[in-house]
């Protein structure tokens, strides 16, 4: 599936082809001559294929560049797919060490001398508060790296490729291991912020002055809030 975005409209393709490779791609692309912005997972497929068509227009001086992005999603779903996995690592982690407890309870019940399970709980619970604490930190980052990838910064300024790419390399640095692979790999792919380099050009080019475009994403920022925040 691609989405795609030629001028002010928006299509998306989601059908079943007989395979995903470029040749396949550049012909449903092919009707888009006008296309400006392509956005995809990091398929190999679609990825040729849309440098084929950016590389075949740079020689047509009346087509326009052709630019292509990461979507969202498949990086947030694989994020997720991971946190849950360390999650659930630590809440059985934190069953061991109740369940750890209760056999301490139980010795000391029967009079039996506790001191050995007691040890085993200890080290039971402190598996568990450290997988938690893991878990904990893994989220925090992940959140920071997801938050990179808004249009806005927690300050209400609109977002830009150097502070996005300076905060998702912070995060960066407690997602590591294998498993965390598929999610580095395209936080680190250029592509993934091209739709914050294609707004600012588009803002540049309705208001080329840097105070007023400042003021209307301000205002942005703060309507598309209220649109958000709750009604009692």
């Amino acid at each position: 599936m691609v989405g795609i975005e030629p001028a002010s409209m928006t299509a998306v393709f989601c059908a079943n082809t007989a395979d995903r490779k470029a040749e396949t791609w550049a012909r449903s692309l092919a009707p888009f001559d006008r296309l400006e912005f392509a956005v995809s997972d990091g398929a190999k497929g679609i990825a040729k294929a849309v440098a084929d068509i950016a590389a075949a227009r740079r020689d047509d001086i009346g087509a326009p560049a052709l630019e292509h992005g990461l979507d969202v999603f498949h990086t947030a779903m694989e994020a997720h797919r991971v946190l849950a996995r360390h999650w659930r690592r630590a809440e059985a982690t934190w069953a061991e060490a109740e369940a750890a407890d209760g056999e301490v309870a139980g010795s000391k019940r029967q009079g039996v001398d506790a001191r050995g399970v007691a040890q085993t709980a200890r080290a039971a619970w402190g598996r568990a508060v450290a997988h938690f604490d893991h878990a904990g930190r893994l989220e925090s980052a992940w959140g920071r790296a997801r938050a990179a990838l808004d249009l806005f910064g927690p300050d209400g300024r609109l977002n830009d490729r150097a502070r996005a790419e300076a905060e998702i390399g912070a995060a960066l640095k407690d997602l590591v291991g294998p498993d965390w692979a598929k999610v580095r790999n395209p936080l680190k792919d250029r592509r993934s912020l091209a739709f914050l380099d294609r707004m600012h050009r588009r803002l540049e080019e309705a208001e080329p002055r840097p105070e007023w475009r400042a003021a209307m994403a301000w205002r942005w920022c703060c309507d598309t809030a209220g649109r958000r925040r709750p009604t009692r």
